[in-house]
């Protein structure tokens, strides 16, 4: 297994407009636009050292240059719970440079036999990420189809700004449509959807289901990675499972300790600890283009996109509101958008292309604006899903592909 630092590419994302800039309507936010003394720039930011001009006074073109001067917000869990990390001062859009995949990509590195038709890239057909808080760093797991064969885990680390493959892939690989498993013990390369997440009181990875290589064919599996084993397990849980169907929605609820799936047409929780599904709700049909995120302060799970906002009571009743929302149509429209809740201003925050992030309050239905130049352009066409996470210091992470850096945005 080889480790090194290095990632993401950008993908377009046809037809959706995700890489244009609206006007800032009312009560929206421009971050990373005003210049401040110590080295700061127009747009969003940019570490010291980076490619692009830099004049002397330390200024990056587009960016906050910050000279190695970084945020002394660390200090052990005070931030909600995550640990301190050593994030650069300033607002908006920063590229962390030297983390792209590609470099540490199974597919370049040693393992030509899991490139499948689509490479590196393919690790991010239709797939996930989630983000480890105890270790600080952004998990990356996916390909799946006929697009990538691998099944390896990537880690963007917040604690070093470093890119590195945790795992090398499972051989041999599976040679039959039907098989989910990769040499036996692991669970195959997958489209992951929205499945893949982070469950903090086990220190474990959770996936479902997903579309499976070589065929496409779409499993009922439910997995674990166990970080202090690096192993993965096979559960065999009981109760009524969601469907195998592609777009499932997942999150993780911290005080519950349980995971919410919803299916094409139902509403479930799964308990780790005593291995079991729940049905919560039935007859209830979404779009499969959709990606969820849950509201731990207002205890709700919601829904978004493919032109809906829905809305889950995680307690009691589980029947949903349909949300009607403004302020940022074009994402609401877009699918597999990029969700996360943000415990300062206790507003879920969403991205899927262009420079624009929106908040969103689930009290007026109104999402805002928070506008910074420097982005990442494009979202990655297959989707964002949970590869922009909230990392801590109002900060939120995103891997948008193989071959470009990953970037922080910071409120």
């Amino acid at each position: 297994m080889r480790f090194a630092t290095t990632f993401c590419a950008v993908l377009p994302f046809a037809g959706l407009g995700c890489g244009e800039t609206e006007p800032s309507p009312p009560g929206s936010q421009t971050i990373g636009g005003s210049s401040t003394d110590g080295g700061s720039g127009t747009g969003g930011m940019s570490r010291a050292g980076q490619a692009g001009s830099t004049d002397t006074g330390g200024q990056a073109s587009g960016g906050i240059a910050t000279s190695g001067t970084t945020s002394s917000g660390g200090g052990g869990n005070g931030n909600g719970g995550f640990p301190g990390l050593d994030l650069p001062e300033g607002k908006g859009w920063l590229e962390l440079q030297q983390t792209e995949l590609s470099p540490v990509c199974a597919c370049n590195d040693g393992f030509p036999e899991v490139c499948a038709n689509s490479g590196c890239g393919g690790i991010f057909a239709w797939s996930s990420g989630a983000y480890d808080s105890r270790r600080s760093q952004l998990i990356v797991f996916g390909g799946g189809h006929s697009d990538y064969f691998g099944n390896e885990l990537y880690a963007l680390s917040l604690n070093d700004v470093s890119m590195t493959r945790l795992t090398d892939p499972g051989l041999p690989l599976a040679d039959e449509c039907t098989w989910s498993t990769a040499s036996g013990t692991q669970p195959a390369s997958r489209h992951t959807y929205d499945t893949l997440l982070y469950l903090t009181h086990a220190d474990r990875l959770f996936v479902f289901g997903g579309s499976m290589p070589p065929c496409g064919y779409l499993s009922q599996d439910t997995w674990t990675y166990s970080f202090a084993d690096a192993k993965w397990e096979l559960h065999e849980p009981t109760g009524p499972k969601p469907r195998a169907v592609p777009g499932i929605v997942a999150d993780y609820d911290a005080m519950t300790q349980r995971v919410f799936l919803h299916d094409d047409a139902a509403l479930y929780s799964y308990d780790l600890e005593t291995d079991a599904f729940e049905l919560l709700l039935e007859n209830d049909s979404i779009d499969y283009h959709m990606t969820g995120v849950v509201d731990p302060v207002a205890r709700k799970l919601v829904l978004v996109g493919a032109g809906d906002v829905f809305v889950y009571a995680l307690d009691g009743d589980h029947t949903p509101t349909s949300l009607a929302t403004t302020g940022a149509d074009d994402l609401v429209a877009s699918v597999y958008p990029g969700l996360a809740f943000e415990p300062a201003s206790g507003k879920i925050v969403a991205w899927n292309g262009g420079d624009s992030a929106y908040s969103l309050d689930l009290g007026t239905g109104v999402w805002s604006a928070l506008n910074s130049p420097a982005g990442p352009g494009p979202a990655n066409e297959t989707g964002t899903y949970k590869r922009w996470s909230y990392v801590g210091e109002s900060s939120f992470a995103l891997v948008n592909g193989p071959s470009q850096n990953a970037f922080l945005f910071r409120l």
